[in-house]
């Protein structure tokens, strides 16, 4: 299979690609890749309309949000194309990407209940707007969405602390 943007990728035991994204800042230093994988990716298909992917109309979205996290990815995975999952795991490597966007910044930061240590990638797109990322400590992608200015400054205001209702 070809990804079409040229980032590096390997296949998981199901044959599903992992997109590698060169990691972009110092915050945390202890690897040289994003991990972009194909079930995390199912599990918050929810933003992928943010990047400007559109989805199919089979895919019940109401009915994908009620289900548990494996649920969605079984969910999503039979009612999409892996093209789909594909062109996501591009645009949210593309928005960890200083190569795709000048305004591209990585930030320590907490993630979850448990406050665990974290990455922030946040690439401002246009006024008002902003890509955030959060990456677990050992380097694999959580979840990519957009969010307003207000919004991250009062991430900047919590001390970078995000997602803090929930369990990761």
């Amino acid at each position: 299979m070809q990804v079409d943007i040229d980032f590096r990728y390997k296949y998981d035991a199901n044959r599903n690609p992992t997109l590698l994204v060169h990691k972009i800042g110092r915050a945390g230093n202890k690897r040289d890749y994003t991990k972009v994988d194909f079930d995390q990716t199912a599990s918050h298909i929810r933003h992928v309309q943010d990047f400007g992917i559109v989805l199919p109309q089979g895919l019940d979205i109401a009915k994908y949000k009620r289900l548990d996290r494996a649920g969605r990815i079984e969910y999503a995975k039979q009612k999409l194309p892996q093209e789909t999952f594909i062109n996501y795991q591009n645009a949210i490597g593309k928005s960890m990407s200083p190569i795709f966007g000048v305004n591209t910044k990585s930030v320590q930061c907490f993630a979850g209940i448990r406050k665990q240590e974290a990455e922030l990638t946040i690439q401002s797109t246009k006024p008002n707007t902003n890509i955030l990322g959060i990456i677990r400590e050992n380097g694999i992608h959580i979840s990519s969405f957009f969010i307003t200015d207000d919004r991250l400054k009062t991430i900047v205001n919590n001390d970078f602390w995000v997602l803090k209702d929930r369990n990761l």
